[in-house]
């Protein structure tokens, strides 16, 4: 099975149809990249193949009447969880009413699937709301979150979804100012002093730029974690920082001020 929608990542493509192939489908995936219209599609064929009916062969199948419905838009099974139109974000109200209609059954399909179309928009209270029913769901339960970019998430909301990026592997590559991995070189010296000049190149930063700066010290972070273990707490409570202080920075909370808190946060972390 091929997934023209990853052409360009041929490993999570083979990696994706292997998992579909085997019927070993994720409770949880966080989709990424691309455009909203794009991401929404490809959660979509992700559900199709959760509630796919097809008894063999692959999946998505496209023919059967689950098949048929999800690609209509018409399934009752999968649901979309919208935020309310005058919020600027999920309420947590809503996150709540999730997880209760998570425990009850599917009303055709084995699986019930709700799609999280806005995932940047989940706040570290909705995702907080979030982490019961995502560690433990329902066995017919999954969950489609779709975001731009997952750096905006908790570090405990990420690890309990599978991470599914909608364009070209670029592992190995590098982009943005350099402000990330200068950042990371000076928290690993657990020098206050150096953890303070690093931050301070975010002070000059257009409330734009400030989001994107934050959000790849989130994913170094995060990668950091992953790469080295050992690393420990100090890099997940890390990364929760910066996940708040991007909801600040979106808040249009001032770049001064956001290099304050970094660097006054990460060397208490460190202490």
């Amino acid at each position: 099975m091929s997934f023209p929608f990853l052409n360009g990542n041929e490993a999570l493509n083979a990696r994706l149809a292997r998992v579909l192939e085997s019927g070993t489908l994720s409770h949880a995936y966080i989709v990424y990249g691309d455009s909203p219209e794009e991401r929404r599609k490809h959660g979509n064929l992700l559900a199709s193949a959760h509630v796919c009916s097809s008894a063999e062969g692959e999946r998505p199948c496209s023919v059967c009447k689950d098949c048929r419905k999800a690609l209509r838009g018409i399934h009752p099974d999968i649901k979309p969880v919208l935020r309310e139109k005058d919020k600027r974000n999920y309420g947590i109200d809503i996150i709540r009413e999730m997880a209760m209609d998570a425990s009850v059954l599917p009303n055709e399909a084995a699986k019930k699937v709700y799609i999280i179309p806005e995932g940047d928009l989940l706040t570290a209270k909705c995702q907080n709301a979030a982490l019961k029913i995502l560690e433990e769901p329902p066995a017919y339960a999954a969950f489609i979150i779709l975001a731009e970019s997952p750096g905006a998430f908790l570090e405990t909301f990420r690890s309990r979804c599978i991470e599914l990026f909608l364009g070209a592997d670029t592992t190995g590559k590098t982009s943005g100012s350099g402000f990330a991995d200068a950042f990371l070189k000076a928290f690993a010296t657990r020098d206050p002093l150096e953890t303070v000049s690093a931050a301070l190149r975010l002070e000059k930063c257009e409330r734009v730029e400030l989001i994107s700066e934050l959000g790849e010290l989130r994913e170094a972070f995060v990668k950091q974690l992953r790469s080295s273990p050992a690393s420990g707490e100090a890099y997940i409570a890390a990364a929760d920082l910066v996940s708040r202080l991007l909801e600040m920075a979106d808040a249009n909370v001032s770049a001064g001020s956001i290099a304050g808190m970094l660097s006054a946060g990460c060397n208490m972390l460190l202490k």
